[in-house]
């Protein structure tokens, strides 16, 4: 029975270090960090949006200050959620709502719309997207209201 029990136990193991290799093969950090890295191009201002945003941020400003593809003094905006909300040095940090959006997502629209109005023409933006934007970064168009778009979420949800 012991063969049984060992061969079992090393089925397992194999599984939870697949199961490893794909979370840290799939993290945003990671990925983001690959990414940044071969940028050809400087880039002048960030936008993180998402739940993930904390994490794809931090690890563009990085990567790219170790590839001198981003200048550690870059500008630069996190809109995330509540849980992964961190406070990053140089960057104007939002939290607001998910699932359902709040206030605070307005207030964080109206700061991502000013720093896109002021980028030029020679600007080079990273937008970094994950899941949750939508709620997190609501704008809803002109004639509707967030009212409006808290309760077609809630409905969404139901």
């Amino acid at each position: 029975m012991s063969g049984t029990s060992d061969t079992l136990q090393g089925w397992q193991q194999a599984a939870r270090t697949a199961f490893a290799a794909a979370l840290d093969a799939g993290h945003p950090a990671r990925l983001t960090s690959d990414a940044v890295a071969g940028l050809a191009t400087p880039v002048s201002a960030i936008i993180a949006i998402g739940k993930a945003a904390a994490a794809m941020a931090i690890a563009a400003r990085d990567s790219g200050r170790d590839s001198g593809a981003i200048d550690p003094e870059v500008p630069g905006i996190i809109v995330t959620n509540d849980e992964n909300f961190v406070v990053v040095d140089g960057m104007e940090c939002h939290a607001s709502a998910h699932p359902v959006p709040d206030e605070r997502g307005l207030v964080a629209a109206n700061a991502v719309t000013q720093m896109a109005k002021n980028l030029t023409g020679d600007d080079h933006l990273l937008l970094l997207i994950s899941g949750g934007g939508s709620a997190l970064l609501p704008a809803p168009v002109p004639g509707v209201s967030l009212a409006e778009k808290q309760k077609l979420n809630e409905a969404l949800l139901a």
